[in-house]
């Protein structure tokens, strides 16, 4: 304070002065010493249902705000050191004779009073229209955006939802009363992969476990037609201080079709064209990624394919003729595997296979399978004809040490020994470059 003691006789103001300044302001402002009222204007008399100010005068501001509010005066007026410093707005809600408590925005000043230092405080009603002008411009805009806006309670339940939410989730009004309103369960919800979310991990209700907030996310959800759409979400608590009973804001966008020509480029990216399976790029890739996955079904087995009659083909029946080879080769391959096999074309006349799961003998009886559906004869162009191949097959330690590129060369090497060796699919077991087990 020994600054303000310097100051105040060349800036303080009368309370005469003082009167004629304030006593006809549309904001009721008093002037506090010690937390103690020491001046309050007309209005300030009258908002809080007062006969006049000296019933007022000498009396603690802590009888005129209520308590949850006076921390924050509090701070606010410490935080003032020199003459003419003003606070920020701060909320709080005036108590008054007759037990009303209206909503307030204050902002104090430091000044002179008499000579000694005290707070100017302006109390600014907060009136109910503007607050509900405001909710009414908000909702508003939430009803005409684009994205999806809803509102979900802490137990799952719908508690509002726009126009947009509705259109793209494929709902209509009726719907958030009936069985969507019993919780998030009634979802179907899927992560970015396609895995469809137990109700736990589904992203509402993390959120309001562990209040922490997700942004651009993408999940699938399945509508009532039985249609998928993928949404870019966003959610947050309402009340992150309250996160236990907070409601939850969810927005989102429909990028069904987005994700649809990501699929279709990706699809493009990793397969043949002509046969449709799984090109040398997406083969390398699930080597590589179950080398590095101790995952319940390992790669056991490859096995590297030659056709060893398409170039015949191609000069005797023409290249059309060929590419029918090559798709008839595949549609047989594709028969031969297991579901959780891979079958891939590595470009020209070479197509692999990944066999996986834990089961050893069935390598056996998958090489049995290749060679009896290709040695099945064809007809191209009315021609008649078998399908030659060469097969070459390496099994894969289930701590292998090689690399991807490795492993399909070392089943290309397998490959040529067989070639090399004129047997094709000769009753001899077929070649392994590593044995194991």
């Amino acid at each position: 304070m020994a600054k303000l003691v310097d100051q105040r006789t060349d800036t303080g103001l009368s309370e005469q002065r003082y009167r004629r300044l304030v006593d006809h302001s549309p904001d009721a402002i008093c002037v506090i010493q010690d937390e103690c009222l020491v001046y309050v204007n007309a209005v300030g008399v009258r908002w809080v249902a007062a006969d006049s100010s000296a019933q007022l005068v000498g009396r603690s501001v802590a009888d005129f705000v209520e308590p949850s509010a006076l921390p924050a005066l509090r701070a606010n007026l410490a935080k003032l050191e020199d003459i003419g410093d003003a606070s920020a707005p701060t909320p709080a809600r005036i108590l008054c004779l007759d037990g009303r408590a209206m909503k307030v925005d204050t902002v104090a000043t430091l000044t002179v009073w008499e000579g000694h230092p005290a707070y100017q405080v302006v109390f600014r009603e907060t009136h109910p229209n503007e607050s509900a002008d405001a909710a009414e411009h908000f909702e508003a805009v939430v009803e005409h955006l684009e994205d999806g806006v809803l509102v979900v309670r802490h137990d799952g339940s719908i508690k509002s939802i726009n126009p947009a939410a509705l259109r793209i989730l494929g709902l209509r009004r009726e719907h958030i009363t009936g069985s969507l309103a019993t919780g998030a369960e009634s979802f179907a919800i899927y992560d970015v992969d396609g895995v469809e979310l137990p109700f736990e991990r589904q992203p509402a209700k993390r959120l309001s476990r562990a209040g922490l907030s997700f942004t651009r996310e993408v999940f699938g959800v399945d509508l009532p037609s039985g249609e998928r759409k993928w949404l870019l979400t966003s959610g947050r608590l309402l009340n992150p201080d309250d996160f236990d009973n907070s409601d939850i804001l969810i927005s989102f966008s429909d990028i069904t079709a987005q994700r649809a020509q990501v699929e279709i480029l990706m699809h493009q990216a990793n397969h043949d064209p002509l046969t449709g399976l799984p090109n040398r790029a997406y083969v390398l890739r699930r080597i590589g990624d179950a080398l590095a996955s101790a995952g319940a079904a390992p790669l056991r087995a490859v096995l590297f394919i030659d056709l060893d009659n398409l170039k015949s083909t191609n000069d005797s029946l023409g290249h059309e003729a060929g590419d029918e080879l090559l798709k008839a080769a595949a549609a047989r391959l594709r028969r031969a595997v297991g579901a959780s096999d891979v079958v891939g074309r590595l470009g020209g006349d070479e197509f692999v296979i990944l066999m996986f799961g834990s089961r050893r003998r069935r390598l056996a009886g998958l090489t049995d399978r290749v060679r009896h559906l290709l040695a099945e004869p064809i007809v191209i162009v009315g021609t008649e004809m078998p399908i030659r191949a060469s097969v070459g097959v390496i099994e894969v330690e289930p701590d292998d040490s090689r690399t991807a590129i490795e492993i399909l060369r070392d089943a290309d090497r397998a490959m040529y020994e067989v070639k090399r060796a004129g047997r094709a699919f000769s009753p001899a077991p077929p070649l392994r470059v590593r044995r194991t087990w």
